[in-house]
C-alpha cells in the first residue's frame, strides 16, 4: 500500500508495508465505555445523528443522558417524557442507559417546598416519575436492565449523605432498579455497597482504598487543569483500556467527546492549545462539517480494541498469559512501541 502526502511544496509518496490477519473482533464491547457525549454541546449540536454514528464507530456503548433531557420532579409534563424518548431513541444500540438526574442537596429534584428530597410526597412522586421514565425507555428500544439511575456525580457531604439514604429506600420501594454514580474521593467510597456501578477516578490511592463489593467497578479520568490535547494519545487514553484489563475493571471513560466549552463561539475550537479555554474535546468539525477524529479519539478506539484481543487471546493461552503482556505494556508507558508490538503479537497468535 502507498500513502501520498502532499502540502505546497509536492507530493510525496510513503510505502506501507501491512499483513492481514484473519481476526474478527466481536460487534458488542467486552469493556464498557462512556465519555458524557452530551448531543447538547455546541461542538455537535447540529450534527447529533453524525455524533452517535461516530461514537458507535469508536465502540461507546454506554450513553448518559444529560439533566436536560430527563422529566423534572415533582411534577413533569408529558412532552418532557417525549423529549426524554426522542434522546434515548436517537441512541438505539447502546448497552446501557445512565439517567444523569443531577439531584442536588437542597430540595432535590424538585423545586417545591412542600416536596422536599424524601419526604413521603417527594417518594410518591418519584415511584411514579420512575415508571413513567421506564415507559419512554421501553418505547424508544430499551429494557429496565438497561437503564441505570445517575443522581449524583462526584458526590462528598451532604450528597454522599443524600444518596445513601434514596438508595436504601428506593432498593426496597423499586425491586431491580440500578444505580450508578462516579466516585472521586475517599469520604464516597461509603456508597460502594449501594451501587450496582461504581466509576472511580483512575487514581492509585483512591483505589488502593476500594472497599471489597459486590459493584461493577469501572474507571475514568476528567483532568481539568490541562488542556486535553496536551495529554498523551497513547498513555492516557489508549492504555486505560489495559490497565481496566490487568486490573479487572469492567469500564472507562473520560470527560468528555464533544465539550469545548458551552460557549456557542468555541463550537470549533481547532486554535485552543492556549488553555484559556475549558476544551476537553476528542472530535474536530471539518470545513464540510463532518466529524474528524483527533489522535486521542482514535487512540481510545485502539485501547478498546486492545482489550478485545486480550480477551481473546486470553481464551486461547489462559488468562495469566494474556495478563502478562498487559502487564509488559504498562510497566512502561513512556515506550509508545510497546502496545502496537504485543497487538501484532497477539494478532499472530490469534490468526493461527
Amino acid at each position: 500500500a502507498a500513502l501520498n502526502i502532499k502540502d505546497e511544496t509536492g507530493t510525496r509518496t510513503v510505502r506501507i508495508k501491512t499483513n492481514v490477519v484473519n481476526v474478527t473482533l466481536p460487534v458488542k464491547s467486552s469493556l464498557n465505555s462512556v465519555n458524557w457525549s452530551y448531543l447538547d454541546f455546541p461542538l455537535i449540536r447540529d450534527l447529533q445523528t453524525e455524533a452517535v454514528s461516530d461514537l458507535f464507530r469508536h465502540r461507546t456503548n454506554v450513553i448518559v443522558v444529560p439533566p436536560a433531557h430527563i422529566p423534572a420532579l415533582p411534577s413533569p409534563k408529558p412532552d418532557e417524557f417525549i423529549k426524554l424518548e426522542k434522546y434515548l431513541a436517537s441512541h438505539r444500540g447502546a448497552d446501557k442507559i445512565l439517567l444523569f438526574t443531577n439531584f442536588n442537596t437542597n430540595s432535590v429534584g424538585s423545586s417545591s417546598g412542600s416536596d422536599r428530597f424524601m419526604t413521603v410526597s417527594w417518594q410518591n412522586n418519584f415511584k411514579k416519575w420512575y415508571y413513567d421514565v421506564l415507559k419512554s425507555a421501553a418505547t424508544a428500544g430499551f429494557s429496565k436492565e438497561q437503564i441505570y439511575l445517575y443522581p449524583f456525580d462526584e458526590m462528598n457531604g451532604d450528597k454522599v449523605r443524600n444518596f445513601i439514604s434514596l438508595a436504601t429506600w428506593v432498593r426496597k420501594e423499586i425491586p431491580g432498579i440500578r444505580l450508578y454514580a462516579t466516585i472521586n474521593n475517599a469520604e464516597a467510597l461509603k456508597t460502594i455497597e449501594h451501587l450496582d456501578i461504581a466509576q472511580l477516578c483512575d487514581c492509585p490511592k483512591l483505589l488502593a482504598a476500594l472497599p471489597s463489593s459486590k459493584s461493577e467497578i469501572w474507571i475514568y479520568d476528567s483532568i481539568y487543569t490541562v488542556p486535553s490535547k496536551t495529554l498523551s494519545p497513547y498513555s492516557y487514553y489508549r492504555l486505560k483500556a489495559w490497565r481496566a484489563y490487568l486490573m479487572g475493571y469492567r469500564g472507562i471513560g473520560f470527560w468528555a467527546y464533544a465539550d469545548s466549552g458551552f460557549d456557542k463561539s468555541r463550537a470549533n475550537p481547532w486554535d485552543d492549545f492556549d488553555g484559556k479555554y475549558p476544551d476537553y474535546a476528542v472530535i474536530y468539525r471539518g470545513d464540510d462539517n463532518r466529524i474528524i477524529s483527533s489522535r486521542r479519539w482514535e487512540a481510545w478506539r485502539m485501547g478498546l480494541e486492545d482489550y478485545e484481543l486480550l480477551t481473546m487471546y486470553a481464551r486461547k493461552m489462559g488468562d495469566a498469559a494474556a495478563r502478562g503482556l498487559a502487564r509488559h505494556v504498562l510497566e512502561k508507558q513512556d515506550d509508545t512501541t510497546r502496545a502496537d508490538a504485543v497487538r501484532r503479537q497477539m494478532l499472530e497468535t490469534l490468526s493461527r
